[in-house]
Protein backbone atom coordinates (compact mmCIF):
# COMPACT_ATOMS: atom_id res chain seq x y z
CA UNK A 1 0.00 0.00 0.00
CA UNK A 2 2.95 2.25 -0.16
CA UNK A 3 3.47 3.66 3.17
CA UNK A 4 7.01 3.64 2.55
CA UNK A 5 7.34 5.12 -0.62
CA UNK A 6 6.97 8.84 0.26
CA UNK A 7 5.60 11.58 -2.10
CA UNK A 8 8.52 11.32 -4.98
CA UNK A 9 7.27 10.94 -8.40
CA UNK A 10 3.67 11.83 -7.63
CA UNK A 11 4.07 15.33 -8.50
CA UNK A 12 4.26 18.78 -5.91
CA UNK A 13 -0.24 19.38 -6.06
CA UNK A 14 -0.47 15.79 -4.66
CA UNK A 15 1.95 16.85 -1.17
CA UNK A 16 0.29 19.64 -1.30
CA UNK A 17 -3.36 17.82 -1.26
CA UNK A 18 -1.78 15.00 0.89
CA UNK A 19 -0.85 17.75 3.92
CA UNK A 20 -4.24 20.06 3.55
CA UNK A 21 -6.06 17.11 3.99
CA UNK A 22 -4.21 15.46 6.65
CA UNK A 23 -4.52 18.79 8.81
CA UNK A 24 -7.87 19.00 8.21
CA UNK A 25 -8.23 15.47 8.93
CA UNK A 26 -6.75 16.20 12.39
CA UNK A 27 -9.37 19.22 13.05
CA UNK A 28 -11.93 16.61 11.85
CA UNK A 29 -10.03 13.82 14.46
CA UNK A 30 -10.53 16.33 17.67
CA UNK A 31 -13.47 17.41 17.06
CA UNK A 32 -15.05 14.30 16.99
CA UNK A 33 -13.48 13.87 20.00
CA UNK A 34 -14.74 16.86 21.81
CA UNK A 35 -18.10 15.84 20.44
CA UNK A 36 -17.96 12.38 21.72
CA UNK A 37 -16.67 13.43 24.97
CA UNK A 38 -19.76 16.21 25.45
CA UNK A 39 -22.28 13.38 24.46
CA UNK A 40 -20.52 10.99 26.94
CA UNK A 41 -21.07 13.67 29.27
CA UNK A 42 -24.50 15.13 28.66
CA UNK A 43 -25.81 11.61 29.44
CA UNK A 44 -23.74 10.31 32.54
CA UNK A 45 -24.83 14.43 33.96
CA UNK A 46 -28.25 15.88 32.94
CA UNK A 47 -27.67 20.04 32.09
CA UNK A 48 -29.91 22.01 33.41
CA UNK A 49 -30.79 22.94 30.02
CA UNK A 50 -31.94 19.45 29.01
CA UNK A 51 -34.74 19.67 31.62
CA UNK A 52 -37.33 21.97 29.51
CA UNK A 53 -37.26 18.71 27.64
CA UNK A 54 -39.08 15.24 28.38
CA UNK A 55 -37.00 12.49 29.55
CA UNK A 56 -37.32 10.57 25.74
CA UNK A 57 -36.21 13.76 24.18
CA UNK A 58 -33.35 14.53 25.82
CA UNK A 59 -32.11 10.39 25.60
CA UNK A 60 -32.25 11.40 21.86
CA UNK A 61 -30.90 14.02 21.91
CA UNK A 62 -27.53 12.82 24.04
CA UNK A 63 -27.34 9.25 21.42
CA UNK A 64 -27.32 11.39 18.63
CA UNK A 65 -24.40 13.68 19.94
CA UNK A 66 -22.80 10.40 21.03
CA UNK A 67 -23.07 8.32 17.31
CA UNK A 68 -21.82 12.38 15.79
CA UNK A 69 -18.95 12.19 17.77
CA UNK A 70 -18.17 8.53 17.22
CA UNK A 71 -18.51 8.82 13.32
CA UNK A 72 -16.12 12.28 13.32
CA UNK A 73 -13.61 10.67 15.11
CA UNK A 74 -13.83 7.44 12.41
CA UNK A 75 -13.76 9.35 9.84
CA UNK A 76 -10.91 11.52 11.33
CA UNK A 77 -8.48 8.83 11.90
CA UNK A 78 -9.44 7.12 8.75
CA UNK A 79 -8.66 10.45 6.25
CA UNK A 80 -5.13 11.20 8.67
CA UNK A 81 -4.37 7.36 8.50
CA UNK A 82 -5.35 7.08 4.96
CA UNK A 83 -3.18 9.87 3.65
CA UNK A 84 -0.43 9.16 5.85
CA UNK A 85 0.00 5.83 5.13
CA UNK A 86 -0.97 6.42 1.56
CA UNK A 87 -3.45 3.57 2.20
CA UNK A 88 -6.27 3.26 -0.51
CA UNK A 89 -8.46 1.09 1.22
CA UNK A 90 -8.74 3.67 3.90
CA UNK A 91 -8.59 6.47 1.88
CA UNK A 92 -12.04 4.67 -0.08
CA UNK A 93 -13.76 4.16 3.38
CA UNK A 94 -13.31 7.58 4.46
CA UNK A 95 -14.46 8.61 0.86
CA UNK A 96 -17.78 6.04 1.54
CA UNK A 97 -17.89 7.66 5.15
CA UNK A 98 -18.56 11.11 3.97
CA UNK A 99 -20.54 10.16 1.54
CA UNK A 100 -23.35 8.71 3.77
CA UNK A 101 -22.70 11.64 5.96
CA UNK A 102 -23.97 14.11 3.24
CA UNK A 103 -26.50 12.36 2.25
CA UNK A 104 -27.91 11.90 5.89
CA UNK A 105 -27.50 15.66 5.61
CA UNK A 106 -29.57 16.18 2.75
CA UNK A 107 -32.19 13.33 3.46
CA UNK A 108 -32.44 14.84 7.32
CA UNK A 109 -32.81 18.75 5.77
CA UNK A 110 -35.61 17.41 3.11
CA UNK A 111 -37.31 15.59 5.55
CA UNK A 112 -37.26 18.80 8.27
CA UNK A 113 -38.41 21.03 5.38
CA UNK A 114 -41.22 18.39 4.80
CA UNK A 115 -42.15 18.03 7.98
CA UNK A 116 -42.20 21.66 9.78
CA UNK A 117 -45.35 21.76 11.31
CA UNK A 118 -45.67 18.61 12.81
CA UNK A 119 -41.87 19.19 14.43
CA UNK A 120 -42.98 22.41 15.52
CA UNK A 121 -46.08 21.41 16.84
CA UNK A 122 -44.67 18.62 18.79
CA UNK A 123 -41.66 20.59 20.55
CA UNK A 124 -44.57 23.41 21.20
CA UNK A 125 -46.57 20.17 23.16
CA UNK A 126 -43.53 19.09 24.73
CA UNK A 127 -42.01 22.59 25.96
CA UNK A 128 -45.33 23.62 27.35
CA UNK A 129 -46.10 20.18 29.16
CA UNK A 130 -42.50 20.92 30.73
CA UNK A 131 -43.25 24.12 31.70
CA UNK A 132 -46.57 23.47 33.91
CA UNK A 133 -44.86 20.39 35.03
CA UNK A 134 -41.72 21.23 36.06
CA UNK A 135 -41.88 24.90 36.70
CA UNK A 136 -41.16 25.92 40.81
CA UNK A 137 -40.30 29.39 40.98
CA UNK A 138 -39.46 27.70 44.50
CA UNK A 139 -36.50 25.99 43.13
CA UNK A 140 -34.89 29.24 41.75
CA UNK A 141 -31.22 28.88 42.39
CA UNK A 142 -31.29 25.40 43.75
CA UNK A 143 -29.52 22.37 42.10
CA UNK A 144 -33.68 20.89 40.92
CA UNK A 145 -34.01 24.71 39.70
CA UNK A 146 -33.04 24.28 35.96
CA UNK A 147 -36.07 24.79 34.23
CA UNK A 148 -36.28 27.82 36.06
CA UNK A 149 -32.89 29.41 35.30
CA UNK A 150 -33.38 28.55 31.73
CA UNK A 151 -36.93 29.39 31.12
CA UNK A 152 -36.25 32.92 33.06
CA UNK A 153 -33.10 33.26 30.79
CA UNK A 154 -34.68 32.82 27.79
CA UNK A 155 -37.33 35.12 28.95
CA UNK A 156 -35.55 38.22 29.74
CA UNK A 157 -32.85 37.39 27.34
CA UNK A 158 -35.38 37.45 24.08
CA UNK A 159 -38.28 39.96 26.19
CA UNK A 160 -40.89 37.64 25.54
CA UNK A 161 -43.69 35.27 28.23
CA UNK A 162 -44.70 32.13 27.51
CA UNK A 163 -44.69 29.73 24.70
CA UNK A 164 -46.76 31.32 22.70
CA UNK A 165 -48.11 34.12 25.05
CA UNK A 166 -47.98 35.67 28.69
CA UNK A 167 -51.49 33.34 29.14
CA UNK A 168 -49.63 29.94 29.35
CA UNK A 169 -48.37 30.84 32.56
CA UNK A 170 -52.19 31.33 33.37
CA UNK A 171 -53.05 28.62 36.26
CA UNK A 172 -50.26 27.18 37.05
CA UNK A 173 -49.58 24.60 39.56
CA UNK A 174 -47.43 26.52 41.19
CA UNK A 175 -49.60 29.14 40.95
CA UNK A 176 -51.87 27.41 42.79
CA UNK A 177 -54.97 28.78 40.23
CA UNK A 178 -53.90 32.23 40.11
CA UNK A 179 -53.15 34.37 36.79
CA UNK A 180 -49.42 35.00 37.79
CA UNK A 181 -46.85 34.74 35.32
CA UNK A 182 -42.57 34.73 36.42
CA UNK A 183 -41.02 38.11 37.38
CA UNK A 184 -38.73 37.54 34.05
CA UNK A 185 -42.18 38.01 31.86
CA UNK A 186 -41.56 41.94 33.81
CA UNK A 187 -39.85 44.58 31.61
CA UNK A 188 -38.83 45.90 34.45
CA UNK A 189 -38.22 42.81 36.63
CA UNK A 190 -38.40 42.48 40.85
CA UNK A 191 -39.49 40.30 43.34
CA UNK A 192 -43.57 39.77 42.49
CA UNK A 193 -43.85 41.86 39.50
CA UNK A 194 -45.40 38.99 38.31
CA UNK A 195 -48.44 38.79 40.55
CA UNK A 196 -52.02 38.76 39.54
CA UNK A 197 -53.22 42.41 40.17
CA UNK A 198 -49.76 43.56 40.31
CA UNK A 199 -49.19 47.06 37.92
CA UNK A 200 -45.91 46.24 36.40
CA UNK A 201 -45.68 45.79 32.72
CA UNK A 202 -44.99 42.30 31.40
CA UNK A 203 -44.06 41.14 27.87
CA UNK A 204 -46.54 39.23 26.09
CA UNK A 205 -45.10 38.27 22.89
CA UNK A 206 -44.49 34.58 23.10
CA UNK A 207 -41.31 33.27 22.93
CA UNK A 208 -41.63 30.55 20.35
CA UNK A 209 -42.35 33.46 17.54
CA UNK A 210 -39.09 35.46 18.91
CA UNK A 211 -36.99 32.22 18.67
CA UNK A 212 -37.99 31.87 14.81
CA UNK A 213 -37.82 35.70 14.51
CA UNK A 214 -34.31 35.12 15.42
CA UNK A 215 -33.81 32.68 12.88
CA UNK A 216 -34.92 34.39 10.09
CA UNK A 217 -32.97 37.02 10.84
CA UNK A 218 -30.01 34.70 10.83
CA UNK A 219 -31.36 32.85 7.85
CA UNK A 220 -28.65 33.74 5.71
CA UNK A 221 -25.59 33.60 8.59
CA UNK A 222 -27.42 29.73 8.71
CA UNK A 223 -27.48 28.89 5.14
CA UNK A 224 -24.19 30.09 3.89
CA UNK A 225 -22.57 27.80 6.88
CA UNK A 226 -24.67 24.74 5.92
CA UNK A 227 -23.32 25.56 2.15
CA UNK A 228 -19.98 26.00 3.58
CA UNK A 229 -20.23 22.58 4.99
CA UNK A 230 -21.69 21.00 2.16
CA UNK A 231 -18.99 22.41 -0.01
CA UNK A 232 -16.15 20.97 2.12
CA UNK A 233 -17.31 18.13 2.41
CA UNK A 234 -17.15 17.69 -1.17
CA UNK A 235 -13.82 18.94 -1.70
CA UNK A 236 -12.32 16.17 0.87
CA UNK A 237 -14.26 13.47 -1.18
CA UNK A 238 -12.64 14.93 -4.13
CA UNK A 239 -9.29 14.79 -2.32
CA UNK A 240 -9.87 11.77 -1.25
CA UNK A 241 -10.37 10.08 -5.12
CA UNK A 242 -7.71 12.65 -6.23
CA UNK A 243 -5.23 10.74 -3.93
CA UNK A 244 -6.77 7.71 -4.49
CA UNK A 245 -6.31 7.36 -8.24
CA UNK A 246 -2.53 9.10 -8.09
CA UNK A 247 -1.69 6.23 -5.62
CA UNK A 248 -3.32 3.88 -7.78
CA UNK A 249 -1.48 5.28 -10.84
CA UNK A 250 1.95 5.30 -9.09
CA UNK A 251 1.64 1.66 -7.69
CA UNK A 252 1.02 0.37 -11.56
CA UNK A 253 4.13 2.42 -12.62
CA UNK A 254 6.10 0.76 -10.17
Amino acid sequence: MGAGRGDKGKGPAYGVVKYLFIGFNILIWLLGFGVLTVGVWMHLNRAPHSSLLPNTSFLAATVVTICAGALLFIVGFCGCCGAILESQCMLITYFTFVLVIFGLEMAATAWCLTHKKEIERQLHEEVLLSLHRDYDPQLAGSAEGGVVAIVDSIQTDLKCCGVDNHTDWYSLPAWKGKNNVPSSCCVQEYDGCGDAGSNADIYTRGCLGEVKYWLMRNMYSLGMLALGMAVLQILTMTAAVAMFCCLRKNQSIL
